[in-house]
């Protein structure tokens, strides 16, 4: 392409030094070749111009292969033990090791933001910075479904209670799982 692009590129610069100095020799005046050297450089630019790709286009696609027709009937896939206990869970139980009241906080980031603030001691100076983190407070044995599991703590929703319908994340230390 860039080689075809050349050839016409000189063959064009070529009629166009003839078409300027010796306008004569088409038949045609100085004017008139001017003029037709001015629409041949025109008529280049956009015919050739928009043909060649950019330096960082990326190469054509190739052709792909047909794909076959899946098979009349699907493969039998063998059973994980997790699907052979497909029942449904069981709701937790939230437990305290002193049986008092238990923290749900909004989301993971109000959890470390707050157990640094406890850490500090700021919860017995200024309790309001820990509640604003709160998503509720639950007493001790307060049944929970896990929503999403974590490695230290899960996302909650309180099923029980005073607070029925809360949501939030909790320590998973917090968490008794039924046998």
């Amino acid at each position: 392409m860039n080689d075809i692009f050349l050839a016409v590129t000189l063959a064009g610069l070529l009629g166009i030094v003839v078409a300027l100095i010796r306008p004569r020799t088409f038949g045609m005046t100085r004017a008139k070749g001017l003029l037709v050297t001015v629409a041949v450089v025109l008529v280049g630019f956009v015919s050739f111009g928009t043909t060649i790709p950019p330096k960082d286009a990326s190469p054509p696609a190739l052709a792909v292969a047909p794909v076959a027709p899946p098979p009349a009937t699907p493969p039998v896939l063998p059973k994980s033990p997790a699907a052979a206990e497909a029942r449904p869970r069981q709701p937790e139980t939230l437990t305290s090791p002193d049986g008092g009241n238990l923290l749900i906080w909004r989301d993971s980031n109000a959890q470390s933001e707050g157990l640094r603030l406890i850490n500090a001691g700021v919860n017995r100076t200024q309790p309001q910075m820990i509640v604003r983190l709160l998503s509720c407070v639950v007493a001790s044995g307060s049944q929970i479904v896990v929503t999403d599991g974590g490695f230290f703590s899960s996302t909650v929703l309180v099923v029980s209670g005073r607070e029925t319908g809360c949501r939030g994340v909790v320590a998973n230390e917090r968490i008794s799982r039924p046998d």
